[in-house]
């Protein structure tokens, strides 16, 4: 189908402008055009005419497109303007992409004009859609007949008011600019406008709030307000809609002695009853709605209908409505109405006005609204497949109209997509020998797949036989190629020879990521296309390989576009007729159709004119039946020497082709000549190749003529059922309320249909959000299966009970899980069977025996970090009490017998070990009193510097392992308010540690930088480091990382430097990594004086 394009074409050259109207025309458009190549004659034909693009070329004698840009973006900005150019290079295409143009290529790639055309095309469209809509949201604010505000969130100031809220309010527009809604005077009960500003603090809605104003000379009215948040400009506003309700105040008294008997009835409808004010906005809506559309009414009710409503459907609803204000009578439309998850389904309203019995001003109004969306559904399903022959008729067009094998197929790809909902596709064509294959068009093209280079699956092609998989995840037996496809996720394919005149020329596959995407059905159309396709790749070949014949391939080409322009059937045989004989000069030509076993009389045609009956009828043993029986074509040069033409010696020649579609002859084709006719090889193939294209066409002549028949069938039984549908009614509900314990009544399915008030306050629901919803959003782990009481209508209900205090996780509103006891017992109401479920909450059950848990767990705690404690003091006292046990035995022993220096050496190991007793006794008798009573923190002034060398010192003296400890420090550290005692203890368990786990002949820095308010102090060593996992406990009492092996510690230096920084004020980072080492940086706070000095000693 042409697309009318109107094209202003900037160019000097008639035949370059030539050229760019064929491209157009090629793409499917029917240009009209204008050209021009200076400046007057441009802004002329902008200003008289409407163009939908602006084609210019670069650089004209008198002109050039910059200078032909800047005219059209005074003139028509929104036109898009498009440069081809033979002759420019790259700085200038960029020069007049920056000036706005909307795209710039060459001459020579004339190929990219229409994808250009098109996408310009679409962005216009969506620019000017952008613009009406802004220009119809102006419009309907201030026209809006309810009243309008929008403010500024952040001072509550007013930015805009309509005509209506004014009119209500009895106020001028200069009066509520820029006020806020405290400072507008109108408020009798200053309290609703506090209520409505708390909840926009809160950031929520005000929805439907009653207020009652004051409009002047003490005169009172009521208006509903609701307010929104929104995004203006990037600024947080207020959206305000005032609606007054003072006639329906008034009218409301003459309304409430019906209300009562209405509510029951809408209640208890499974239509939608809603009423509403004049402006469409719901007043009510009946519980049907969250069956229907998932609202509960509460969601509905004050906002307006048109909120719900289909784009599309407005215009119908439109006319209803002011059908039923501007008279006193009902109104039926149907309609789309968005459900509360998205989807549209379609309602059938009947509406119909309340109106004042005094003034007959409408009050409201009132209506009924049916679900009809299995009978639209049926129509839509009737219309699908009406679709399914125009979307094939459309791919027949596509096919004859393409001119390139990878054009058609990629077309063929793209229409098909959207019928068969493959994900997955492509067309690969061989060369002669089949040892070449290459892919011409594909959607998301699997490269590595090649099948064909395996002879096996060339000769079963070449058998033109189809080969499909429905699910390669159960199949048996792995193809060729299979391999590829699994990896790239496919679960389904087919493989359809692509084959014309007997010769396979390529492969068309469809491939799907589910399993069973390829029904018999979508076989057949793939195949159907398959056909149409090959002989399209055919067509286009002989297009290359013949120019001579252009002429005749131009007939054929039209002939085809004759053929898929007509879906009757005697229009098709009869323009395969003309074409014949054009394309041959035949002097009669006749086509009879076949269905297997009979041959009917379809068209004929001699002397220029339609007949109405064949020159003869077709004999048992003539051509015509051999052909169709054969599939194979006849020709006869001459009748005269044919025996079955013995006795119809004319004289002439005939020739029979068979009319076929997927190897199945649906007819023959029969043209004859008065005198005696050699026919060539190419004139055999322009009859075969029209042979096909009219075989296809008369398939889906008759196609459409069997759809049309099913169609009206297929309606009629839509009809009745959807009557039957209409005449069936009611449901009944039993009602349970007010139990101490949450009670719901399941159906058979395990849907809610029923739930008391005591479940509503237990599970945060509202009672119309259940409704309806599976027993898995309060019960989401319920035992047993719901399908045991299936056949409880053959058993007696009274004594069976299908659970009974069965301990499961209920869930609330919020998500959090519930710990409940469970009974479940059946109810058959002769209509029914239903479960009734008694829920019973136990999380002070459940809470009171986690505490006890707890404290257990707790209890357990302790003992293991006992048992811990005792087992680290025992192994390091017993450790140095044996060195100095086994030291003092051997001086016993041998003292006369040792030389001074291994005397030295024995009191010195005794020392040592006596030292690290001190040691550990001070660790644990201070960790004890920091635990118990924490530190005293009693700062002194010191000189730090000193103090860090005489710990260092210490700490050394007690190892023998070969480090180097390296010393500095920065700052004024001489005189520093610190604890002693603490910082002492920081020191010497950082630096004990630091040498403890690093390895021999390694370097510790130790660094002390001291500021005005706080010093720092860093220790890094490169040691055994600290493990991830261990990093989170590394201050815990007696913890220690699995890493350290043999080396001694008690797990509480770390915790005692903590208490210490703490008791600081400080803090404590630490930096870590398993194998490479531990830096520990301390910050505490301190009042320092001094001078600032900057050294490093080496210990």
């Amino acid at each position: 189908m042409t697309k009318p394009l109107n094209a202003l074409i900037i160019e000097d050259s008639q035949s370059d402008a030539l050229l760019l109207l064929r491209e157009l025309r090629r793409g499917g458009f029917d240009v009209h055009h204008l050209r021009v190549d200076n400046a007057q004659d441009m802004k002329s034909a902008l200003a008289n005419h409407k163009w939908d693009v602006i084609l210019s070329d670069y650089s004209m004698p008198a002109f050039d497109a910059l200078a032909a840009l800047k005219v059209a973006q005074e003139q028509s900005p929104d036109i898009p303007f498009i440069i081809i150019s033979g002759t420019v290079g790259e700085d200038a295409a960029v020069a007049a992409m920056k000036a706005g143009a909307s795209d710039f290529f060459a001459k020579g790639k004339l190929t990219r004009l229409v994808p250009a055309v098109e996408r310009e095309l679409r962005e216009a469209a969506g620019r000017r859609q952008r613009g009406e809509a802004e220009a119809r949201f102006t419009t309907a604010f201030h026209s809006s007949p309810v009243g309008t505000v929008i403010s500024r969130l952040s001072d509550g100031q007013v930015l805009d008011v309509n005509a209506r809220f004014l009119e209500t309010f009895n106020l001028t527009r200069d009066a509520v600019i820029g006020k806020t809604a405290r400072e507008l005077d109108f408020w009798v009960v200053p309290e609703y406008q506090q209520e409505i500003a708390g909840l926009l603090r809160e950031g929520k809605s005000a929805r439907g709030v009653e207020v009652e104003y004051e409009y002047g000379a003490g005169r009172h009215g009521y208006a509903l307000f609701s307010v929104e948040i929104i995004e203006l400009n990037d600024e947080a506003c207020t959206l305000t809609m005032v609606q007054d309700v003072t006639e329906s105040k008034k009218a409301e008294a003459a309304l409430r002695a019906s209300e009562e008997k209405f509510r029951l009835l809408a209640e208890n409808a499974t239509d939608m009853i809603s009423r509403l004010m004049p402006d469409c906005t719901y007043l009510y809506v009946s519980p049907s709605s969250r069956l229907l559309l998932g609202y509960e009414p509460e969601e509905m009710v004050m906002r307006s209908s048109y909120d719900f409503y289909h784009p599309d459907d407005l215009e119908d609803i439109n006319k209803s409505q002011q059908i039923i204000l501007a008279r006193a009578e009902s109104s039926t439309v149907s309609h789309r109405i968005q459900h509360k998850d998205g989807h549209y389904i379609w309602f059938e309203t009947t509406s119909r006005t309340i109106r004042h019995p005094e003034t007959n001003e409408v009050i409201e109004i009132q209506s009924a609204s049916r679900d009809i969306s299995e009978r639209k559904r049926a129509e839509q399903s009737l219309k699908r497949y009406a679709e399914r022959l125009e979307l094939l008729h459309d791919v027949d067009r596509a096919i004859l109209t393409a001119s390139q094998p990878a054009t058609i197929a990629q077309v063929v790809l793209a229409q098909l997509k959207s019928l068969l909902g493959f994900d997955s596709a492509s067309v690969t064509v061989f060369d002669a020998d089949y040892r070449e294959f290459t892919i011409i068009a594909s959607i998301d093209a699997i490269a590595d797949y090649r099948p064909y280079e395996n002879r096996a699956v060339i000769e079963m092609m070449q058998q033109d036989e189809i080969f499909a998989v429905d699910d390669l995840a159960r199949a048996t037996h792995i193809s060729p190629g299979d391999d590829v496809l699994i990896a790239a996720g496919i679960r389904s394919y087919v493989r359809i020879p692509l084959v014309a005149s007997g010769k396979l020329l390529g492969s068309f596959n469809l491939r799907a990521r589910r399993p069973s995407v390829f029904s018999t059905q979508s076989i057949d159309i793939a195949r159907e296309v398959a056909a149409q396709l090959a002989i399209a790749i055919e067509n286009a070949r002989l297009l290359e390989v013949e120019h001579s014949r252009n002429s005749e391939l131009t007939a054929l080409h039209q002939a085809s576009l004759q053929l898929t322009s007509s879906l009757d059937v005697e229009t098709v045989l009869y323009t395969i007729l003309d074409y014949a004989i054009l394309l041959v000069h035949a002097n009669n030509a006749h086509v009879f159709l076949y269905d297997g076993q009979t041959i009917r009389f379809g068209a004929a045609q001699w002397d220029g004119e339609k007949q109405p009956q064949p020159f003869a009828e077709p004999r048992q043993d003539g051509l015509t039946y051999r052909v169709a029986r054969s599939g194979q074509r006849m020709v006869i040069p001459n009748v005269n020497h044919e025996p079955i033409y013995a006795n119809w010696q004319w004289g002439g020649a005939i020739i029979g082709l068979p009319l076929r579609v997927a190897n199945e002859v649906n007819g023959v084709m029969s043209l004859a000549f008065a005198e005696p006719h050699s026919f060539d090889e190419h004139e055999i193939r322009l009859l075969e190749l029209l042979a096909d294209q009219a075989a296809i066409a008369i398939h889906n002549a008759q196609l459409y003529q069997q759809i049309q028949r099913h169609a009206g069938e297929l309606e009629q039984r839509v009809s009745e059922r959807t009557a039957e549908l209409q005449a069936s009614e009611s449901k009944y509900r039993a009602l349970i309320e007010f139990a101490p314990d949450p009670i719901v009544i399941i159906d058979e399915t395990g849907v809610i249909t029923l739930v008391n008030r005591q479940t509503e306050i237990s599970f945060g629901y509202e009672q119309q959000e259940l409704i309806g919803r599976s027993i898995d959003a309060l019960l989401p782990g319920r035992p047993g299966d719901l399908s045991l009481i299936e056949d409880m209508g053959d058993s007696d209900p009274d004594f069976r009970t299908l659970a009974a205090n069965l301990e499961v996780a209920a869930r609330h509103k919020n998500g959090m899980e519930i710990p409940v006891k469970i009974g479940m017992s059946p109810i058959h109401t002769g209509a029914e069977n239903l479960i009734m479920t008694y829920i019973v909450d136990i999380t002070a059950e459940k809470q009171l025996e986690a505490s006890l848990r707890a404290a257990l767990a707790h209890e357990k705690e302790l003992n293991e970090l006992k048992s811990s404690f005792t087992s680290i003091v025992s192994h390091e006292f017993r450790t140095p009490l044996s060195v100095i046990l086994s030291s003092t035995d051997l001086l016993t022993k041998y003292f006369d017998r040792m030389d001074q220096t291994r005397r030295l050496e024995k009191f010195d190991n005794i020392t040592r070990q006596v030292s690290r007793l001190v040691k550990l006794l001070d660790d644990v008798l201070t960790i004890t009193r920091s635990e118990r009573v924490g530190f005293e923190f009693k700062p002194t002034s010191l000189d730090l510097v000193a103090l860090c060398e005489e710990i260092i010192e210490e700490v050394k003296v007690g190892y023998t392992k070969d480090v180097t400890v390296l010393f500095s420090h920065q700052g004024a550290c001489q005189q520093v308010s610190v604890d002693e005692f603490l910082f002492r203890h920081i020191l010497q368990n950082l630096a004990s540690n630091a040498i403890k786990y690093s390895r021999d002949e390694g370097i510790i820095r130790i660094d002390l930088n001291c500021a005005d308010t706080d010093l720092t102090l860093r220790v890094e060593d490169r040691g055994i480091g600290i493990p991830e996992q261990y990093k989170a406990r590394l201050f815990e009492t007696f913890h220690r990382a699995a890493n350290v092996g043999q080396i001694q510690g008690t797990g509480i230096g770390l915790t005692i430097v903590k208490h210490a920084v703490d008791a600081h004020g400080g803090s404590i980072e630490v930096e870590s990594t398993e194998g490479v080492g531990t830096t520990f940086t301390i910050f505490l706070p301190i009042t320092a004086a001094g001078t600032e000095v900057e050294e490093q000693t080496d210990f």
